[in-house]
């Protein structure tokens, strides 16, 4: 089940092979309820793609990898090696007013 992070982790950190192996296994090891919810969600996914017949070759590929790197980047987030994702503020509206004349 730590083959969940690797991806997410050689692109988040860009790390070597050992260093990539290293974290994932710790990152399981440090929540293993999390990974395995992770882990039957995605062979939801794959249940539902495959009984859909076109969600597989369409939507499974980037589904499955937002919901690992989604899983890895709150993890890390945990474990403060990530900065916490800032609020979203909202846009003020002044700029987008069309001027009355």
């Amino acid at each position: 089940m730590s083959c969940l992070y690797h991806y997410p982790i050689l692109i988040e950190q860009n790390p070597g092979v050992i260093k990539i192996l290293r974290r994932s296994f710790l990152l399981v090891l440090g929540s293993p309820a999390f990974t395995c919810e992770v882990f039957i969600a995605i062979i939801v996914l794959t249940c539902l793609c495959m009984a859909t017949l076109f969600g597989l070759p369409l939507l499974y590929a980037g589904m499955a990898s937002v919901l690992q790197t989604r899983a890895t980047r709150a993890l890390l987030i945990k474990y403060e090696v990530l900065p916490p994702e800032p609020e979203p503020t909202p846009i003020p509206d002044d700029e987008w007013k069309v001027p009355d004349d």
